[in-house]
């Protein structure tokens, strides 16, 4: 409600409420019907699954970009960033859920310092395919083995256009990936190990 600028008076008057009845409701004393979680849900332009759940109360990505991309304008790169966070809490959720987690098989930090970035990263690729047992062959299921193996979440999601993916890592939902679904599929792949990258240093 906060989010969307709305009053207690706004949103229980559109309920056709009583204030305090909403406030009841907002503070977990009272439950809402069914026919007012729906209302509430078009309200808030929010799905009905998670007004459900309580709050994931999790620190905001902090997700960086070139230079050149924080010099436009970064009202829809910011709505990209909330969707993104919203995907990981409602992944992190259902692991909650189905006491399923993902596996935290992280890798060490590999620092890069004033090492030549190029024969440094030649370094850490072998490291990681001998870690993770990939030998040195073609490597056909990226996408599980950073998942399934590694831990880390991935989502394809619609971005702006001049953004090829995004990373980020809280204590909470550990790493998070995500890449432009408007980009063709090999440039989404790219995408992925561009991001996987910015995980190891």
């Amino acid at each position: 409600r906060n989010a969307r600028g709305l009053t207690q008076q706004e949103v229980a008057d559109r309920l056709a409420i009583a204030r305090t009845t909403l406030t009841a409701i907002e503070k977990g004393e009272r439950l809402i019907r069914p026919d007012a979680l729906t209302d509430l849900s078009k309200l808030y332009n929010e799905p009905v699954n998670r007004l459900l759940r309580q709050d994931a109360n999790t620190e905001p990505f902090a997700v960086q970009f070139r230079a050149a991309l924080v010099q436009t304008d970064e009202s829809d790169l910011e709505l990209s960033i909330q969707e993104f966070q919203k995907l990981c809490e409602d992944y992190h959720h259902l692991e909650q859920l189905t006491a399923t987690p993902l596996p935290r098989k992280y890798p060490p930090e590999y620092v890069i310092n004033n090492l030549d970035p190029f024969r440094r990263a030649e370094d850490i690729s072998s490291l990681e395919r001998n870690r993770l047992g990939l030998g040195d062959g073609v490597i056909t299921n990226l996408k599980n083995i950073l998942e399934n193996e590694i831990g880390i979440r991935i989502f394809g999601m619609p971005l702006p256009s001049r953004v090829a993916g995004l990373f980020a890592f809280t204590e909470q939902l550990g790493a998070c990936i995500a890449t432009n679904t408007k980009h063709p599929k090999d440039r989404q792949l790219m995408s992925s190990i561009h991001e996987y990258a910015h995980f190891l240093t």
